[in-house]
């Protein structure tokens, strides 16, 4: 069933089974808060509002990283299926997101360090239009259940293709 809303759209079943929501951003005006919306919403009508909080800021993250790195449109999709949510944002820029190296004067750059702790995996999938950034989402005693790496975040760095702990980082 589909049901457009404003400017996403739902493709799935409204039942209890998976959900996909998606959000087209045309420009930078205001397009961050406008993700979080989306985010809260979708989050809260499925059910996962132990999330909410920590999705709303992964998605501002990465959509600034879309917008300030590849030019519109972007596209940030969830697939919800509770307890677990996979958020996609899908830009034009074929180049992977940077880890920068910490500096204690950098004004940004710490973007990527929230999405891997506040998520249970992230990572990148390339494709011939430029490439998707992903991040999931695990709830409940399923979180429990999820493995942590080495230094006990529920996150990692992960490029569709390479290793774990192989993503570039800044020279």
């Amino acid at each position: 069933m589909k049901e457009t809303a404003d400017v996403s759209q739902t493709v799935g079943s409204r039942g209890n089974g998976p959900v996909e929501v998606a959000l087209t951003i045309d420009d930078a005006s205001g397009a961050v808060a406008k993700a979080r919306r989306f985010v809260a919403q979708h989050f809260a009508r499925h059910g996962l509002m132990e999330a909410a909080d920590d999705a709303q800021l992964v998605a501002g993250e990465l959509v600034t990283n879309a917008i300030l790195h590849a030019r519109p449109p972007a596209e940030l999709v969830l697939r919800l299926s509770p307890p677990r949510a996979r958020m996609e944002v899908r830009d034009s820029s074929p180049v992977p997101p940077v880890r920068p190296r910490p500096s204690t004067d950098g004004m940004t750059g710490r973007g990527l360090f929230f999405v891997e702790t506040l998520t249970h995996a992230w990572g990148v999938t390339p494709l011939d239009s430029g490439k998707v950034v992903w991040a999931e989402f695990v709830l409940g005693s399923d979180a429990d259940a999820a493995e942590r790496d080495a230094s006990g975040h529920r996150g990692t760095w992960k490029t569709d293709g390479q290793e774990p702990g192989a993503a570039p980082t800044e020279n």
